[in-house]
């Protein structure tokens, strides 16, 4: 094979199919084991600040927090937006 054909064979994998198993097998494990997000994320966590551990920073958890403040001002708006478009019907 060349690395055009194996690009090509990489690229026409079913991606849609294995999204769509990717997300029943999520929904299944968190139906059946609702601790297993938490323990993966303690995990994760571990590992990270086992390679480095000065994470995270002071101004780490500042930016991640504007970044969620920032999110949560964008969901509000779009909720607002949606619910107008629902009381003009």
């Amino acid at each position: 094979m060349t690395i055009r054909s194996d690009l090509r064979a990489y690229l026409d994998r079913p991606w849609g199919d294995l999204a769509v198993e990717t997300e029943r097998h999520r929904a299944k494990t968190y139906r059946e084991d609702p601790e297993w997000t938490w323990r993966t994320a303690a995990a994760l966590r571990e590992a990270v600040t086992a390679a480095n551990p000065g994470w995270p920073t002071p101004a780490d958890r500042d930016a991640d927090l504007a970044h969620h403040l920032h999110l949560r001002s964008l969901l509000d708006r779009a909720a607002h937006a949606f619910a107008r478009r629902r009381r003009a019907r």
